[in-house]
């Protein structure tokens, strides 16, 4: 066997494999044997006919194909250890040199594991500056647990703000192309809440300031409202869009706000006053809020460390990220009671559309990860068995609250339980990489663990392998 290796390009080697006569002869040999034990042979038991005639039964060049199929599977793996080569996943044989006049040529084209290199990321700084949270949003948080226990009463005149009406709404395109549908809504009874004139209604549905167009209509009325949505209208199958709504009121109801007391409080979780609801409300606001600053945070030192960082990576891993995005859309829509195929359908995408619209996505979230992987394996971070075990129990007692009993049948599965476990390790080790790096561009001072520079650099090695050698 003679071993040739050729950079090619995306972080991929072209890997040539020479097979000899005399390994050829003795693979046709091996291959007529399992030819033979799974084909009905006239005259002979199964596997027992002689070479020469499994050699006329099904022909030379059929002995000849599975024995090269059978050596390449057994020769890759020998050639690429004797070489030396790392790979992302599983290498695709792209083409097979069988001349009668020279030996057998194998041209496999194998993804290589990711390579990264970074700056020097300890010197990355970040400044930290959540706003604190102020008395006016504790607030408007406690207004909005108000509007959630508002009692709601049919009333005889117009509408005005802060009233909750009950529509029917329809809306077509004004200007429709030969390929599009002119329904934009299909009607459907929907509740609006007329909202204050200096609120924010940007996110507003169907349009910034609906609610305001409906102020002095009363039941039974109907309206026409045209609108333009903007080119950077945050429903972009919108943007640029000339449409035009038709509104019937159904119902116009005056909604009656709880006095905001100790009662108040103590209708809301068993709070003992109003003071303890305020409390917890501006704590869960703090809660929110770091949560919130944290990713963006984090987000911003990544990017910092990726402007100093050199990776390589095959396109291959794009692929299979590419596929993982996918399964998780798949999940999701399955909650909903949708399906991909109705999913495509209604946004008008193909499979590969879809693809080509997440590939962006997809390989920064490779570059992140292996920018977090790297930094967790310079500064010796692990996670701790026990740690997953905590993760892991609470996890599915969660799970076992809201899912199906058929969904939580398929997770009690061993599979399925490997696969949460391996989740929670990767996101436990990313958890905790993420807040290194936050101390880091803070200049907050953190020592490293003192465990064995060898096994964390294995347990990580294993953890990172997880993610980009999927195939393997």
């Amino acid at each position: 066997m003679k071993i040739d290796t050729q950079p090619h390009e995306n972080h991929q080697v072209k890997l040539t494999i020479e097979i000899d006569q005399q390994e050829l002869e003795k693979a046709k040999r091996q291959a007529a044997s399992k030819i033979a034990q799974r084909l009905k042979i006239p005259g002979f038991r199964p596997g027992k006919a002689p070479y020469q005639v499994v050699l006329r039964y099904v022909g030379d060049e059929e002995v000849k194909k599975e024995a090269i199929e059978t050596t390449a599977e057994e020769l890759y793996p020998k050639a690429i250890k004797e070489v030396g080569i790392q790979p992302y996943g599983a290498a695709s044989l792209e083409n097979i040199n069988d001349s009668s006049d020279g030996p057998i040529v194998l041209y496999f084209n194998v993804p290589l594991k990711a390579e990264t290199t970074l700056g020097n990321y300890l010197d990355v700084r970040v400044p930290y500056e959540i706003s604190a949270i102020t008395d006016q949003d504790v607030e408007k948080a406690l207004q909005n647990l108000r509007e959630n226990q508002a009692i709601v009463e049919p009333v005889d005149r117009p509408a005005q703000e802060g009233d909750r009406l009950q529509v029917l709404l329809s809306g077509i395109r004004k200007q429709v192309t030969p390929d599009q549908d002119a329904t934009l809504i299909n009607e459907r009874s929907i509740p609006v809440v007329i909202e204050k004139v200096d609120a924010d209604t940007s996110d507003e549905w169907p349009f910034p300031g609906f609610s305001h167009q409906l102020i002095d209509l009363s039941t039974d009325d109907e309206k026409q409202i045209s609108y333009k949505y903007p080119d950077n209208s945050p429903f972009e199958t919108l943007r640029d869009v000339d449409a035009e709504f038709h509104v019937k009121v159904e119902r116009v109801s005056i909604r009656r706000l709880p006095e905001l007391n100790d009662e108040f409080a103590q209708s809301i979780e068993d709070f003992e006053s109003l003071e303890q609801l305020r409390t917890e409300a501006r704590a869960n606001l703090e809660r929110q809020q770091q949560e919130t600053y944290e990713q963006a945070y984090n987000e911003l030192i990544l990017n910092k460390i990726l402007e100093t960082a050199t990776l390589k990576y095959p396109p291959q891993m794009i692929e299979d990220e590419i596929q993982d995005l996918i399964d998780r859309l798949k999940n999701r829509l399955e909650q909903q009671g949708l399906e991909l195929d109705t999913y495509l359908k209604m946004r008008k995408l193909s499979l590969e559309d879809l693809k080509s619209e997440m590939r962006a996505t997809a390989e920064e979230n490779i570059q992140r990860s292996l920018i977090l992987f790297k930094v967790a394996d310079n500064e010796h971070i692990e996670v701790s068995p026990e740690d997953i075990k905590e993760e892991t129990t609470h996890t599915i007692t969660r799970l076992s609250e809201v899912l199906p009993e058929d969904q939580l049948k398929r997770l009690s599965s061993g599979k399925m339980v490997n696969s949460l476990i391996r989740s929670i390790m990767v996101d436990r080790l990313i958890h905790k990489t993420q807040e290194r790096l936050r101390n880091i561009a803070q200049g907050i001072s953190n020592e490293k663990q003192e465990t064995s520079e060898a096994d964390e650099a294995g347990k990580n090695e294993k953890l990172e392998e997880i993610v980009s050698n999927k195939n393997e």
